[in-house]
């Protein structure tokens, strides 16, 4: 290099950049960088060595690097160590001096825009929702922003620089899958870094967060660097949990509802096929007298009423096994690994009895029984329905047997069941196509005098001969075609009432009625009656309606306003098979009850159980007490009607007197009957 050039190069540049930072510039040295310090020359470096000097206040900082072929100037933002960009110029390149000076240039600009980038990101990452974090896979250090440490109910000087402050804090079920989702990433298996896990906060808690991120490989072939973002999705969740909860969850008693229940008997039927020598159970349970309970005291006092069921059912099973509410006042149990019918039995026996316990419902005990059906099954070749079903069928029978009771599926059953569904089918079609008709029993006075009828249907069945009211009227209750069977068995008692009016007027005789709870509920039963009173023109002084006493008792709400409306019309009331259930007394009064029939069973009983007579004597003398006309039922031997009129019951029917008679017979045997009397 010549002596001209040497001293071109020693050409001293001074720039003040960001508040009077003042920088020498001297060939071939290292020059030091400081802020608003003048700094002298500084001592020659050798040609070949390098040399590097900081800003020591935190200004400015670079660094000049010296090789025998270029001079290297690199430079770092305020506070950034590390990072900066690079330039080589080539010592054989003219006009050294020159290309510094356009070099500081953009230097200065450099700068700014980086610092301007910094503030911007800083902004972002502050308002941003989710928390910004990065990771040096090599050694393990991460950077996390202050909302992802918010997140989690920290400060960043609460959060260790290190992965593991992070890792350590996801839920020990969920760790696992995140490694999985990390390591797929840096294989390249994934696009980039996504995983739902639970973070550990603060207080111990645990919250729902969404990751998402992307490797990076900085100058290396591998990734060396996972950057991405934490959101918190707890609310999503929750809300998820809450959608999930009210699709399989009863939202009253928070039992299994209908479709978990198919779902784990379904799963049940898998483990039975899959071990083969596995048995399970099926429990369907419906409440008796759960509707009085509504009507009476209220659907909040009902409510309550479920919920205590739903604790003494769980109390009776075990953990493995599922409670479920089917709807209403229908539950379901599933039992799990039945080893035998003992056991389900067993099962069915405790939950009998936890269900007769009283509850206190608005301050007073209610009590409410239950009847079970019961299915055990290896489930071979059942799907869940045929399971319910059949456990469905097995109740029906339990509740046929009277309150309280339970009954196990056989086979036979199924085939009743589908008996009963080609019934229904057949009922629908018989009324259409006049197959009822209505028989009467004919009601007589102490003297054996005509006192009334009782109008009882009967069903010619094309296949199966001559039905009884108990081979048909309670699948016509379920059906709702109890209904137009009441209203066909009315209007026919009304009108051979108005053709006996005429042969006779002066006897106090009433055509009786049968009711079913059905009816009652009906809300324009008044009205239908009274359009059969106008029509038939019967009187409606003659016409007496016969309700159970049960029904009685358990329709309060509707029977109390709808017997008082039909007591106005003159429309007489019979208490039917009193004492074979509640026998409340106060009711015979509430409702003012025209007549109350003796259960036959009382009647029989009288000739052969030890004081039986004197409960017939109870009866009778209780209903003339309260001046009510007792009918005693069932009467079939002379024996049994001398005794009934020694008692003094004024009234009677039974085989004795005559059998259910067609309206020609009835009539053929009223002639006979007042003849004989006359």
């Amino acid at each position: 290099m010549t002596e001209q050039a040497r001293k071109r190069a020693r050409v001293r540049w001074r720039w003040y950049v960001a508040s009077s930072a003042l920088i020498y510039v001297v060939a071939l040295c290292a020059v030091a960088v400081t802020r608003g310090i003048a700094l002298g020359p500084m001592s020659v470096v050798p040609v070949g060595l390098a040399a590097w000097a900081y800003g020591a206040r935190g200004g400015l900082s670079m660094a000049l690097a010296l090789t025998p072929v270029h001079l290297l100037l690199a430079y770092v933002g305020p506070g950034h160590e590390g990072i900066g960009t690079t330039l080589f110029i080539n010592f054989a390149t003219a006009c050294v001096g020159y290309a510094f000076g356009s070099l500081f240039d953009r230097l200065r600009s450099a700068l700014e825009v980086q610092r301007e980038c910094e503030e911007r990101y800083e902004r972002a990452a502050r308002g941003a929702s989710d928390g910004l974090w990065e990771w040096e896979l090599a050694t393990g250090r991460t950077y996390l922003s202050e909302r992802f440490c918010e997140i989690i109910g920290l400060t960043r000087t609460q959060v260790g620089p290190h992965v593991d402050e992070w890792l350590t804090r996801v839920h020990p079920d969920d760790i696992a899958d995140l490694r999985q989702a990390i390591d797929d990433h840096l294989q390249g298996k994934s696009p980039r870094l996504e995983h739902e896990h639970r973070l550990r906060c603060a207080d111990q808690s645990f919250l729902w967060v969404h990751v998402r991120g992307i490797a990076s490989a900085v100058g290396q072939a591998r990734p060396t660097l996972l950057t991405g973002w934490t959101t918190d999705i707890s609310a999503r969740k929750n809300a998820e949990q809450d959608l999930r909860f009210h699709a399989f969850r009863d939202p009253l008693t928070s039992l299994a509802n209908r479709s978990l229940f198919t779902d784990r008997l379904r799963q049940a039927i898998l483990r039975c096929r899959e071990r083969g020598d596995a048995r399970i159970a099926v429990l369907l349970i419906d409440l008796d007298r759960f509707k009085r309970v509504n009507d009476s005291l209220g659907h909040s006092a009902g409510d309550g009423l479920l919920l205590a069921v739903s604790e003494r059912l769980r109390s009776c099973v075990r953990t493995e096994d599922t409670v479920a509410r089917l709807g209403g006042d229908e539950f379901a149990l599933l039992l799990q690994d039945v080893a035998t019918i003992d056991d389900a039995i067993d099962v069915a026996d405790r939950v009998r009895k936890a269900l007769l316990q009283p509850v206190a419902i608005k301050g007073r005990p209610v009590t409410s029984g239950c009847s079970i059906g019961i299915v055990v099954t290896h489930a071979e070749d059942l799907t869940p329905a045929d399971i319910v079903r059949d456990a469905d069928t097995a109740m029906y029978r339990a509740k046929a047997r009277g309150r309280g009771q339970w009954a196990l599926f056989d086979s036979s059953m199924r085939a009743s069941a589908v008996e009963r569904l080609t019934l229904e089918g057949e009922l629908r079609n018989g009324l259409a196509q006049g197959e009822f008709e209505i028989f009467y029993q004919p009601i007589v006075d102490s003297a054996g005098g005509f006192a009334g009828l009782e109008a009882l249907p009967r069903w010619r069945h094309p296949r199966l001969g001559m039905l009884l009211p108990g081979d048909f009227i309670q699948l016509a209750e379920e059906t709702g075609l109890i209904m137009d069977l009441g209203d066909f068995v009315m209007s026919e008692a009304c009108e051979l009432g108005q053709r006996i009016l005429a042969r006779v007027p002066d006897r106090p005789w009433t055509v009786h009625v049968n009711l079913s709870p059905r009816q009652i509920q009906r809300p324009d039963l008044p009205a239908r009656i009274d359009m059969i009173l106008q029509t038939t023109g019967f009187d409606p002084a003659r016409l007496c309606i016969e309700v159970t006493e049960d029904v009685i008792l358990e329709e309060v709400p509707a029977g109390g306003a709808l017997f008082g409306e039909l007591r106005a019309k003159g429309i007489k009331l019979c208490m039917d098979d009193f004492g074979t259930g509640y026998s409340s007394l106060s009711y015979l009064h509430r409702f003012r009850v025209d007549f109350l029939k003796i259960e036959t069973a009382f009647v029989h009983g009288a000739e052969t159980r030890e004081g039986g007579i004197q409960i017939v004597r109870s009866l009778v003398n209780l209903a003339k007490n309260l001046s009510i006309t007792a009918v005693a039922e069932g009467v079939e031997t002379q024996r049994q009607w001398d005794m009934l009129r020694s008692l003094g019951c004024p009234r009677a029917q039974g085989f004795f007197f005559a059998e259910p008679l067609s309206a020609s017979d009835l009539e053929q045997w009223l002639g006979e009957r007042t003849a004989a009397c006359a």
